[in-house]
């Protein structure tokens, strides 16, 4: 994909199958660009103004390709945020049919806050500061109903967070065989200058520290 060019909803590679989602609404929002002078790619996610437009309609999705949902999970992605005016960056771990795993939240000032399963509740886990590249991995277990969260980022301590209770909390919940997906949203009270830039993203069945 050229610099400056919208994303294709269908990902190249293998495995085949694996999507970005958005509603046309965000596509003057969605651009490739250059994540760093070794040529790197990147999606810049930046906000607009969606209208009417509520819900789930409003987020870019990575939706995987059918899996076996009783096994570990991985969701790796890298990515930086940055903001002049306010808001959030929330992401959301899902089954791809909307029974939720995790929710995480940044905030203007960096803040990093977990979301519980009545979705108002917020544990602050650490901070990365604005702008800075920063590398999650969430490590899901649906048997246990728990999930583990590795951040990490350059010249920072490691933000980890083990055995956190998924927001639905009953395995028989979710979708098996599942679409496991990740979302993001800039919330509200965004600007225009908001933008999340995401380097790079996997969802997958094979465990990245054995790599």
């Amino acid at each position: 994909m050229s610099i400056g060019s919208t994303p294709a909803h269908d990902l190249p590679g293998d495995p085949s199958g694996d999507r970005v989602d958005f509603n046309e609404a965000l596509a003057p929002g969605l651009k490739i660009r250059e994540w760093n002078t070794s040529g790197t790619k990147g999606l810049e996610y930046s906000y607009v103004n969606t209208g009417s437009l509520s819900g789930h309609r409003t987020w870019l999705s990575f939706r995987g390709i059918s899996t076996n949902f009783a096994q570990t999970i991985w969701y790796i992605y890298s990515a930086k945020y940055s903001t002049v005016y306010g808001g959030d960056i929330l992401t959301d771990l899902t089954d791809g049919a909307g029974t939720p795993i995790a929710r995480m939240r940044i905030s203007a000032s960096g803040s990093v806050s977990l979301i519980s399963g009545d979705w108002i509740t917020a544990r602050v886990i650490g901070n990365i500061p604005p702008g800075a590249v920063h590398s999650v991995i969430f490590t899901v277990n649906i048997s246990q109903s728990k999930y583990n969260l590795l951040i990490m980022s350059p010249g920072r301590e490691a933000i980890q967070v083990t055995n956190e209770p998924m927001m639905a909390s009953n395995p028989l919940d979710f979708h098996n065989p599942a679409n496991p997906s990740i979302s993001f949203q800039l919330g509200e009270g965004s600007g225009q200058d908001s933008k999340y830039t995401i380097e790079s993203i996997a969802i997958t069945r094979n465990d990245p520290s054995k790599k």
